[in-house]
């Protein structure tokens, strides 16, 4: 109202006065959370401090020094030495030589120290401000048996209860060594679950942003990640980086957005449920290899249309030698090169023999018309929708894949993709009766009239399809640019978890680095879980990526979980395990494993359970990750009747405490304090490569503790395992 203007108004001012007061100046870091870490050091004679954070600043007067860890040379100290260690470095090419006493870190709460962590202690501040040291306890560990009465029980290890430390601060000296290659440097750094692939990645995109602001901003920059769980999850990361606005995607999300931008000519529609060996075919390596062969059937297909259109044009004087002149694809022309050669060759042998005719002929052999066809032969070039036909539809093209596939493939999944793409090449029972009364077309639910049917998805492309054209597109045009626009590029490109993608999609992938652009690849070959992807060796997918003879960074230390886990999780993987353990860094709690005889009792367990730990550590995460998601579905159902928890749908995850239900192919790069596997029986895990790298991957995404229970017959996977169980 009018009234209430004037008061209005004079709050405004007042606020906006005291606002001033309050101002910073942008060259001090961040009072919430100035720095992460303090060292001591003692160097020719004297002490110094010196503070790490992500913004230099230097107060002689005031004895602060607080350097940018990224950027500053000295801040190497900190990552590689221990204390009591003597050091010597070259920093600004100068040795210097000293002994690192204090190596601290450190953590903040909107402004307040909160915990300092020390070599040999750490201490936590109390509400009121009384400071005490942290001792870590271990909760009894879970009690009772098959089939027996469920009393109540105890789940927990109170490790959650401390504030987390910042994350660069906690990089050790081989995580450190790898920030500092070269940014146009390729790197494939390899770990098990929890050394850290993900977070050294990140921060080597921190650091060379940090160094070029310009030439690697965020519009340059771009994280492919395999889930859009690990998209939220790189996203927090990258905030606490200051990277807030480096694109993440998955990589079937960014190569839709691709195909959506370069074709104009595809169905719109993506089909939501693509048969598994449909997919498993279109993935597959030897389909890759086969596709050059389709191209040089296409320009065979060209030239025989060439000479027929040329044949038809209505000239009085023939054009001599023009067959002759279109000649056959070179090996290493792609078409629209061939084409232009196939033009530049006829228009000149035109125009020779125009300059020998009499004057009066010459207009009878028309250049126009001649450039006239092979324009439309190379504008068909950027029509992709008719290769997508041909290609799905060519059997003989599909069976070469076969003959490729080393017996990977057959010739039912032949018949299989054939079938599938009758059906989505077909128009959808609207399209066919376009021009009946559309009042009679409207179904009494409201639904397409071809949803529920074979035919629910006519005029739908598989998100498979987008890389397979951009391929054809780039071995056609040699180019990767349509009238409607081009692939993205960046000058740094991250792929994490790069195992679960297909040769053709590491090599579209490729194609999207930058002259002298870098590449940072992450990946563990345990935790390939993705039957489809068709992963080989690293080897392989560099050179699919365009980057050869490079040596992997091998991060051997686990941060995320305890020995115990880790042991566990090595056992798992059987003959295909590595040779060497990963290197735990804490030990802990046994894994405990329940059995029961039915799904009652062991819900009655985990409701009372889950109920405690929830009201004792509240700000705990916890994970019961299922083998599939009609299990997760189920078991939200039984439990979300006693208490709360969350079921995670297309990677919705909200990284708060509290409980999710998850199933194993979303929770790749994730961690929870908890982890519980609700369904370890034969039926969801059998004794198969592909479950044994789905059960290592659910039970590494484990902090502190591990809670494995099966129902029915133990998973074969586990039984040679029990030893490393406590059975409870």
């Amino acid at each position: 109202r009018k009234d209430d203007l004037p008061s209005l108004f004079d709050q405004l001012h007042m606020v906006h006065s005291q606002a001033g007061h309050f101002s910073l100046d942008k060259k001090v870091p961040d009072i919430r959370c100035p720095y992460f870490a303090h060292m001591k050091l003692h160097t020719q004679g004297k002490t110094r401090d010196i503070l790490l954070g992500y913004k230099t600043y230097i107060n002689p007067k005031a004895q602060i020094t607080i350097i940018d860890w990224r950027f500053a040379p000295i801040a190497k100290i900190f990552f590689n030495y221990q204390v009591g260690d003597e050091y010597e470095e070259e920093i600004n090419e100068k040795i210097i030589t000293g002994k690192l006493l204090q190596r601290n870190i450190l953590s903040f709460d909107n402004g307040q120290l909160v915990k300092i962590i020390t070599p040999q202690v750490t201490l936590l501040r109390e509400e009121n401000d009384r400071w005490v040291k942290n001792v870590e306890e271990y909760a009894p560990k879970l009690t009772g048996g098959a089939g027996s009465t469920v009393m109540y029980q105890k789940l927990g290890v109170n490790a959650y209860k401390e504030k987390t430390s910042a994350i660069s601060a906690l990089l050790d000296k081989d995580q450190f060594s790898v920030l500092e290659k070269h940014e146009k440097f390729p790197l494939l750094i390899l770990g098990s679950a929890g050394s850290g692939k993900t977070t050294v990645a990140l921060h080597r995109l921190a650091v060379i942003n940090f160094k070029d602001p310009e030439l690697y901003h965020s519009r340059n920059l771009k994280v492919i990640v395999p889930e859009r769980g690990l998209v939220g999850l790189s996203n927090v990361l990258l905030k606490g980086l200051k990277m807030d606005n480096t694109p993440v995607a998955t990589f079937d999300d960014w190569i839709k957005q691709q195909g959506k931008r370069l074709f104009k000519d595809l169905p719109e529609r993506i089909c939501d449920c693509t048969p598994i060996n449909v997919i498993k075919f279109k993935r597959h390596q030897a389909l890759l290899e086969v596709l050059p062969s389709y191209v040089n059937d296409l320009a065979k297909s060209i030239k025989k249309d060439l000479l027929k259109s040329f044949h038809n044009l209505k000239i009085n004087n023939p054009i001599p030698n023009i067959n002759d002149c279109i000649r056959d694809k070179n090996k290493d022309e792609n078409i629209l090169e061939w084409l232009n050669n196939l033009e530049k060759d006829i228009t000149h042998l035109i125009s020779q023999i125009n300059s020998n005719s009499n004057p009066n002929k010459q207009s009878s052999i028309n250049i126009e018309q001649v450039k006239t066809i092979i324009e439309k032969e190379k504008e068909k070039l950027l029509y992709l929708s008719k290769d997508r036909n041909n290609l799905f539809l060519d059997r003989k093209c599909l069976l070469r894949a076969v003959k490729k596939s080393n017996n990977k493939l057959n010739i039912d999944m032949v018949e299989d993709v054939i079938q599938h793409s009758k059906i989505q090449l077909s128009p959808t029972t609207e399209e066919q009766f376009a021009d009946v009364d559309p009042g009679r077309l409207i179904t009494v639910d409201g639904k397409s009239i071809d949803e529920g049917t074979p035919y629910e998805h006519a005029q739908t492309i598989d998100v498979e399809d987008y890389a397979i054209l951009i391929e054809l597109l780039k071995l056609k045009t040699g180019g990767l640019k349509t009238t409607k626009g081009r692939l993205d590029t960046f000058t740094h490109l991250i792929v994490d978890e790069a195992q679960d993608l297909a040769p053709i999609e590491q090599k579209i992938l490729g194609y999207t680095i930058r002259d002298k652009g870098g590449i940072t690849v992450a990946g563990d070959h345990a935790q390939h879980i993705d039957p489809t992807a068709c992963f080989t060796s690293w080897q392989n997918a560099m050179e699919q990526f365009n980057f050869y003879n490079i040596s992997p960074v091998h991060l051997k230390i686990s941060y995320r979980s305890t020995r115990p886990i880790l042991n566990l999780a090595h056992s798992i993987l059987g003959s295909s395990a590595p040779k060497d353990k990963p290197i735990a860094k804490r030990d802990g709690v046994p894994v405990s494993w329940s059995h029961f005889d039915n799904l009652g009792h062991e819900i009655t367990f985990l409701v009372d359970a889950l109920g405690d730990l929830s009201s004792r550590e509240s700000t705990a995460t916890i994970g019961i990750i299922t083998r599939d998601k009609d299990s997760a579905k189920r078991y939200h159902h039984l439990l979300s009747r006693s208490i709360f928890v969350r079921q995670i749908i297309e990677g919705n995850f909200t990284f708060k405490p509290g409980i999710d239900i998850v199933d194993v192919a979303q929770v790749k790069g994730l961690e929870y304090d908890y982890v519980i596997i609700p369904d370890a029986n034969a039926n969801h895990y059998p004794d198969v490569i592909e479950a044994r790298r789905s059960l290592h991957v659910a039970v590494t995404r484990a902090i502190y503790q591990l809670w494995i229970i099966s129902i029915g017959r133990l998973s074969p996977i586990l039984v040679k395992s029990k030893g490393l169980m406590s059975r409870i």
